[in-house]
């Protein structure tokens, strides 16, 4: 019976003991929390900016350019923007066509321009600033700056006006005093050799070879001579050509 009395007093004793204990911590965290809320914020308040009174003057926009185009990141700023305009270079003018013939070593364009005679040009040749490249009975091409440029030969026929004639075909019709000749005493033949296949030699006093374009002479307007005659070791050849017929002499072979 006194065991049973001494162990309940001993529980007892125990349970006041933990009791005591848990009010002691109880209290420490109270004490701990009131200190925290007390204690003033490391942090401190962010006011708003006061408003401006009636008499300040605002900033303008306008002060804030000088900001944008002195940007410290980028030296050569500059508000100004300079487009820059490439102005296509003009393409001068092409020459004039006066036919293209083909007499099996490639075709050549008969071309000249303004004021100047015509010549034979073959392709890969260059004509002022253009550069044959195509010569056909209908059209021509040309390279130009890296382009190629196609034109119809109709499209470049030249004007009478334009055209240069040949210093034959420009003397006057009427002949000179010098060369007129005595139908009862005719001069005497020229020297040089002239034969056509019909064996009827060309009129007298009348140049036959006109200018000359490579290895071939252009034939002199009213020559009297057929196709086919040889004079001074050249024969005379026509060819047929959208712009009409072309005549020619070209060497003997």
């Amino acid at each position: 019976m006194k065991r049973r009395v001494a162990l309940n007093l001993a529980l007892a004793a125990v349970a006041a003991y933990c009791a005591w204990a848990l009010r002691l911590k109880w209290q420490a965290a109270e004490a701990r929390l009131e200190a925290i809320v007390r204690a003033p914020s490391a942090v401190q308040a962010v006011r708003a900016p006061a408003r401006p009174r009636s008499g300040d003057t605002l900033p303008r926009p306008a002060e804030f350019f000088e900001v944008a185009e002195k940007f410290l990141f980028s030296k050569d700023r500059n508000p100004t923007v300079v487009a820059e305009v490439q102005v296509a270079k003009p393409m001068p003018p092409l020459p004039f066509a006066y036919g293209v013939m083909d007499l099996g070593s490639g075709p050549v364009a008969f071309l000249a321009f303004k004021g100047e005679g015509q010549r034979g040009y073959k392709l890969g040749e260059t004509v002022g600033s253009f550069k044959l490249t195509e010569a056909t009975a209908t059209e021509l091409a040309f390279e130009w700056e890296g382009k190629t440029v196609r034109r119809r030969l109709e499209e470049l026929r030249a004007d009478p006006k334009d055209v240069a004639m040949p210093a034959e075909a420009a003397r006057p019709s009427a002949p000179a005093a010098s060369t007129v000749t005595n139908l009862s005493n005719p001069a005497p033949a020229s020297a040089s050799a002239v034969s056509n296949v019909a064996g009827t030699p060309p009129p007298q006093g009348k140049a036959a070879l006109g200018a000359q374009s490579g290895t071939l002479r252009y034939c002199v307007p009213g020559d009297g001579n057929p196709e086919g005659a040889v004079v001074d070791g050249y024969k005379k050849v026509s060819s047929s050509t959208p712009f009409g017929k072309v005549c020619f002499w070209e060497p003997v072979k």
